[in-house]
């Protein structure tokens, strides 16, 4: 099954405004008769209206998200019984399903709360969370990705002895990170299968017309399962990794026909060096990774793979991306800024039908491991912000990989999840939960008319051809990177770029400092060697998608900066000789 991707602002519009009557969208983004385009100062205008109206909308928040999680993958650990003293320990996992579960109470009581308080006497359902029931995963499900020799070299880990178990784990925990007990071979089992059915369950179709109008559909998942999987290849375990959970999560729904363009994003510190080695020659899969990559005479961020310039072979050359940090200490401003110039306009031009996250948070601010600094509020701005660029009914599953700080974890994991239900960040502002599609009139005063029949999928496999094909991609990506973008603004605001005035939706935010040159650079040089790539070359050409790099002179706050590494302000600078640099822009 391919699901049907609805463009961004096809949801229901906000009371006060008419909708579209049936049939009047135009086929071209080029004004239809007697219309005419919007000055910048009319754009603000109607962004300030509907704005207004989306404040009158009581908050009636009711997303639901699928769950999966068994008690059955702590099992897994070192022989010796003492798998709390690990990095990767079952406590992982049972910190994160404990504050998700916090999470659904207090989002219940609030709710429930708020129902009595309107007088309101439809209590809304306190299950934000469906449970997926986790099983193991097939053998057969297991060899689409994985081959018959590392399936069974995993399986005998069940077979061998106390004795036999403790000198593997003696041989490969120091160069490998790998632990093995009884339970390894079942664990790692379990948590592909969660990721596979998590899938199915995001993906499959109401079993009637009725069930779909009587039950809103559940597009996300997350997956809190372990082992981890996005270090494991074709042939070998590696890194806490024994499965590729989501690499066998993309394939299956692949297999099944239930997508045809899967996008994967690895926020992980460390590269998903096995999920690029099973994908790098599929052009049916965009792979995404942020991660260090620091390699030295002294010292190598494990794994040593990520390098910008891998980025496919053959037909798949452009669809592997990797933004490779050089140095540590990369935060949400500059996660924001990565995201904002390159990863969310390339995500809305490749038009996925379904979006996985290798959901690592080992790159959060506090982790024993990663020596960077994201915070629960960047993890949840940056899913906020790929939800908004890729449209409300494109499944999206999240699964867990890295992250060894149980207190940090939990937290991101549970912003991950207020973002996936359509929450605020903030207890204190749920009373502001509005519709946050702009209704379709102001969508088109914007961007101009768009046609919204997207059945033909198949089209976006390809360049487009005809100039409506042209206008009309233009116009898609171009509408779902700026609510992309809306949602980063707290911490990235790209100075030299002439971008609607839209406020952040993260109230209070502001950038708690500029952004690392290094991080530019780093960003740079990535948006460079996709450049290279004949794909998105077309792409640039036909500006469907922006891929200039970003100056090296500017910073968050549009000051300039005076060249060292560290990125700080120098106010002295002359300002108006880099603003005649950039064609007189205001900076």
């Amino acid at each position: 099954m391919v699901s049907t991707r609805r463009s961004i602002g096809s949801e229901p519009l906000s009371p006060g405004l008419p909708s579209t009557p049936a049939g009047n969208t135009r086929t071209s983004a080029q004004p239809g008769p007697g219309s005419t385009r919007c000055t910048s100062t009319q754009k603000k205008e109607k962004l300030s209206k509907s704005r207004q109206l989306r404040q009158s909308v009581p908050s009636k928040s009711s997303t639901r998200v699928h769950l999966a999680y068994d008690d059955r993958m702590t099992l897994h650990g070192a022989p010796d019984g003492n798998a709390s003293e690990r990095a990767e320990c079952p406590a992982r996992i049972e910190a994160i399903h404990g504050r998700l579960m916090e999470l659904e109470h207090d989002l219940g009581a609030y709710h429930m709360q708020q129902q009595q308080q309107q007088g309101n006497a439809t209590s809304p359902t306190s299950e934000r969370f469906v449970s997926i029931p986790v099983r193991q995963a097939t053998r057969s499900e297991i060899e689409l990705i994985h081959t018959a020799e590392h399936y069974e070299a995993i399986a005998a880990s069940a077979q061998l002895s106390h004795e036999d178990l403790l000198a593997k784990t003696d041989a490969e925990e120091e160069s490998k990170d790998l632990v093995w007990n009884e339970n390894t071979f079942d664990s790692a089992l379990l948590a592909a299968g969660a990721a596979i059915d998590c899938v199915a369950a995001i993906t499959d179709r109401p079993a009637s017309e009725a069930v779909a109008e009587r039950e809103e559909k559940c597009t996300r998942a997350i997956s809190v399962c372990r082992p981890p999987g996005h270090h494991a290849s074709a042939g070998a375990a590696d890194g806490f990794c024994y499965f590729n959970n989501v690499a066998l999560a993309a394939c299956h729904a692949l297999h099944s026909k239930r997508a045809r363009r899967i996008v994967i994003l690895d926020w992980d510190v460390h590269h998903g060096n096995g999920t690029q080695d099973i994908f790098y020659d599929n052009e049916h899969v965009l792979f995404i990774s942020l991660h260090r990559f620091e390699v030295n005479l002294d010292h190598q961020f494990y794994p040593g793979t990520g390098r910008p310039s891998e980025v496919g072979s053959t037909r798949a050359k452009g669809m592997n991306l990797n933004v490779a940090w050089t140095e540590e200490g990369m935060g949400d401003e500059e996660h924001a800024a990565a995201l904002s110039e390159l990863i969310l306009p390339i995500m809305s031009a490749f038009h996925p039908d379904l979006f996985l996250i290798s959901a690592g948070f080992d790159a959060a601010e506090g982790d024993p491991v990663g020596d960077c600094s994201l915070t629960p509020r960047g993890y949840y701005a940056m899913t906020r912000a790929m939800l908004k660029t890729i449209g409300h009914d494109v499944p999206v599953l999240a699964v867990l990989e890295g992250g060894y700080n149980l207190k940090i974890i939990s937290e991101c994991m549970h912003a991950v999840a207020l973002a996936f239900l359509d929450e605020p960040f903030e207890p204190a502002l749920r009373d502001l939960i509005r519709a946050e599609s702009l209704p379709r009139e102001v969508l088109e005063e914007l961007f101009g008319p768009t046609d919204e029949d997207e059945d033909d999928a198949a089209a976006y496999d390809k360049l487009p051809k005809t100039t409506e094909q042209v206008e009309r991609r233009q116009t898609m990506v171009r509408r779902g990177t700026t609510f992309g973008r809306q949602e980063l603004l707290g911490f990235w605001k790209h100075p030299h770029r002439g971008d609607l005035d839209i406020e952040p939706r993260g109230r209070n935010v502001t950038a708690k400092r500029d952004l690392k040159l290094s991080a530019i650079r780093d960003i740079n040089e990535s948006m460079r060697y996709l450049r290279n790539c004949p794909f998105w070359r077309d792409m640039w050409s036909m500006n469907i998608v922006d891929l200039h790099d970003i100056p090296e002179v500017t910073t968050y706050s549009g000051d300039v900066t005076d060249g060292g590494d560290d990125g700080e302000r120098n106010s002295e600078r002359d300002v108006a000789a880099v603003q005649d640099m950039f064609g007189g822009m205001k900076i």
